[in-house]
């Protein structure tokens, strides 16, 4: 089987930027989100390229293979070995090479603000039998290699075996359904990493993988974020606008008043501390106003409207050039 190719996947040139990436992951998911009807498998297609090409080392990896990488080892329930996430995941005292699988998952707008119960449902290999003797290594579990050290002379190395990671065998599997519940946090960060210990496919009896869980939050109308500051657009009647008065901003359930002086237009406002609350760490709420025009007007508002254009502010033949 092929490796998939991920650019195409997300509709990206090889030399798009990590902004580029992260746009085209981010409008695509938007579409293809189960919750939102969209097709589950291209949904997690999209995050398994997402989380390949987000982050450098698997990136330049992928872009460049080792020739001893197997053609699907990125994602999709099999075991990415990365040295600096065994380093976070065990303070840096473990010696052996502890598997990991990363899985991408994406939360709603409102479900990082809020916080969530989320069950993730994913797949992950089984051992079903007896190990086998690797062929790559013979069953030693590492890989002799000579190498010229200069002056003529030739030098032996011993490199871990990739294909079996050092065991010297390995055990024939099948996949298994599962289900991860995870409580997504109240102000959950962008790209927030859970561990999961012994949660992912068995890779020897009675000992499984972990999953780094990666969360990431899909763009919604009406609303963006900015790290932990959110940025809400709304509506209100243009009369406000013009006269000033009380603005009441609902975020996902919560109503924060405000008051705006008259000939707003266009201006933001600040909010603190009303963004993603993160472990009492808080950002901020910056609101856009943008004036509600109605689109059918009554034969007396109209008759209004007409003789407001006649006053002083509002004739714009009065207006000076």
């Amino acid at each position: 089987m092929g490796r998939k190719d991920y650019y195409a996947v997300l509709g990206i040139p090889k030399e798009a930027t990590a902004d580029d990436i992260k746009k085209a992951y981010r409008d695509l998911a938007k579409q293809y989100h189960p919750d939102k009807g969209g097709d589950a498998e291209k949904f997690k297609e999209l995050g398994e390229a997402y989380d390949v090409l987000s982050d450098p080392q698997k990136k330049a990896e992928y872009d460049n293979p080792p020739a001893s990488y197997a053609a699907d080892q990125f994602w999709g329930g099999n075991m990415y070995n990365n040295d600096f996430l065994e380093n976070m995941a065990f303070g840096g005292r473990r010696k052996a090479r502890q598997p990991i699988t990363t899985v991408g998952f994406t939360i709603t707008m409102e479900e990082a603000y809020k916080g969530a119960h989320k069950h993730i449902q994913y797949d992950r290999n089984k051992i079903v039998g007896q190990p086998t003797i690797c062929v790559s290594c013979g069953g030693q579990g590492s890989i002799q290699q000579e190498i010229n050290v200069g002056l003529g002379k030739m030098g032996v190395i011993h490199t871990t075996c990739q294909n079996c990671g050092g065991r010297g065998s390995y055990y024939p599997t099948q996949m298994e359904t599962k289900v991860l519940e995870v409580e997504i946090p109240k102000g959950c960060p962008e790209q927030l990493q859970l561990l999961f210990k012994q949660s992912g496919s068995e890779v020897a009896p009675n000992q499984f993988s972990d999953i780094l869980l990666v969360i990431d939050t899909i763009p919604m109308d009406g609303y963006n974020r900015d790290g932990q500051h959110l940025l809400r657009t709304m509506t209100v009647p243009f009369p406000t606008l013009i006269l000033g008065g009380d603005v009441v901003v609902d975020v996902f359930g919560s109503k924060y008043k405000f008051k705006i002086d008259g000939g707003t237009s266009n201006k933001v406002t600040r909010l603190r501390g009303k963004g993603f609350n993160f472990q009492g760490k808080a950002g901020d709420l910056y609101v856009q106003l943008e004036p509600d025009i109605p689109s059918h007007l009554t034969k007396r508002e109209k008759e209004l409207l007409n003789e407001l254009m006649k006053q002083e502010h509002f004739n714009l033949t009065n207006q000076p050039h």
